[in-house]
This record gives structure tokens, sequence and C-alpha cells, in this order.
């Protein structure tokens, strides 16, 4: 009897819990669809081509800078016309390498290409000005990146020697780093052109032993805003119209 009663009870509580379930991703659907057409959450995507360089006291003479890239997605929580957070889930890929003599060795040279993949989240704080489907913002913030992937590619020499690099360039990359960042940019209907400035706090090694240097990176992206909607006046406008009334209303 009681396995009858317990089994009895038992169903009917995944019953209930099954329904709960659904009426909660029922409700969660009618938010989300409701947020993405009506609400005040920009949502977006972007691309991103980042320059990265290194700053700090042991930064190599010889460094070279090249070029990464990236992308992701955005929420712009519209507090205000002028004013609004943003928080960004991004991939990024940095490289960089430099060659530099070897202290205490004659006619030596130590050359090192790192490539480095990150999980970063900015959050920043946008300050926008709105002028039909014209808008133009500056953004100061903040970011945590989180290493994904690590890859040293290292080679030495002495007086025509090859040697073994790691003896002289042997350090962990720390597994997270945080830093400022402001950027400004330009949004024209769902287009998006934006640059950003980063410098990290934290250094690109971790360990007792490892030198000084962080990233600092400049980066240029192309974003898509998944639903954004002009005012009622411009949505049959033409991108000429657009911008006589946008120089007209400058000058």
């Amino acid at each position: 009897m009681f396995e009858r009663y317990l089994t009895g009870k038992l169903s009917i509580f995944f019953k209930i819990s099954k329904m709960k379930n659904i009426k909660l991703i029922i409700l969660l659907s009618i938010l989300i669809n409701y947020e993405f057409s009506f609400g005040q959450t920009d949502i977006g995507l972007n691309i991103t081509g980042n320059y990265c360089g290194i700053w700090g006291p042991d930064k190599p003479q010889n460094f070279t800078p090249n070029w990464g890239y990236g992308g992701g997605g955005y929420l712009n929580f519209n507090s205000s016309s002028t004013l609004s957070p943003i928080i960004e889930l991004n991939y990024a890929h940095r490289t960089f390498d430099f060659t530099e003599p070897i202290i205490l060795l004659d006619n030596s040279s130590l050359n090192v290409l790192e490539k480095n993949d990150f999980i970063e989240i900015p959050l920043m704080i946008k300050f926008q000005k709105s002028d039909g489907v014209f808008s133009s913002n500056i953004l100061l913030g903040w970011q945590a990146s989180f290493l994904l992937y690590n890859e040293q590619i290292l080679s030495a020499s002495s007086d025509g020697h090859i040697i073994t690099a790691t003896d002289y360039y042997d350090f962990k990359n720390n597994f997270y780093e945080y830093g400022f960042l402001f950027g400004a940019g330009f949004q024209y209907r769902n287009y998006i052109l934006q640059g950003r400035y980063y410098f990290a706090m934290r250094n690109i090694h971790g360990g007792d032993i490892s030198r000084e240097m962080r990233y600092n990176t400049l980066s240029v992206s192309l974003g898509y805003q998944l639903n954004y909607k002009p005012p009622k006046s411009f949505r049959k406008y033409s991108f000429w119209r657009e911008l006589k009334y946008k120089i007209q209303r400058k000058f």
C-alpha cells in the first residue's frame, strides 16, 4: 500500500513539475521574444580586427605588433536616450612576435612568436548622441579576458649555433587578465563602426619568474544590430535623404 501511495504521489509531483517547466519555458520564450521585438535592449553581432601591442618595462625592443581577429555579440541596455550599459561576449585571437639578443651571449638572438586565443567579456558605459537614424557614441569600461589556447613558437642561436630557446623564454601564460578600455563609434540604422583601445593591467605571463609586459590592443569592429527599428518618420527615407537631413541639422 505504501509503495502504491508513494508511486502515486511521485507521479503527481513529476506531472506538476513538468507542467511548471513547460510554463516556465513558455514564459521565458514570450519575454525573450518581447524584449527582442519591442523591448529596450539592443541585440547585435560584431566582427573585429585587433592590432596587438605590448606595454611594460620588459617590452622587447624589436617587438612587432600583428593583426588578429575576433567576433561576438552584445546586449545594449537602453536605460536612457544618452546613457546605457553594454555587456559583450567575444572571441579574440591575438598574436605578436619579437627578436632580441640573449643577455651574456655574444652574437645571439632569441625569436619568439606567440599566438593566443581569448574569451573577452567587456562591461562598458555608452554615451550616445542620436540624430534620426544616425548616432555617435563614446565608450568607457572594463574588460576581463580568459585564455582558451596558447602557442609559443621559439628559436634561438648563438655564434651561428642553434641553442635551446626554452632556457631563455620558458614562461607560462596567465589564465586570465583584466584591464580598461575606451572607444568611439558611429551607427547608421543597423550598421555600426567602432574603434577601441584596451590596455591590460595584468602581465601576460605568470609565475615567480616572468617578464613584466602586458597587452594593449587597438581594435576596429563592424557590427549589426539585429532588432533595430528606425523612428517612424525615417522608415521610408533613402540613405541620401537621411544624409541630407543630417547635414541640414548640422548647418
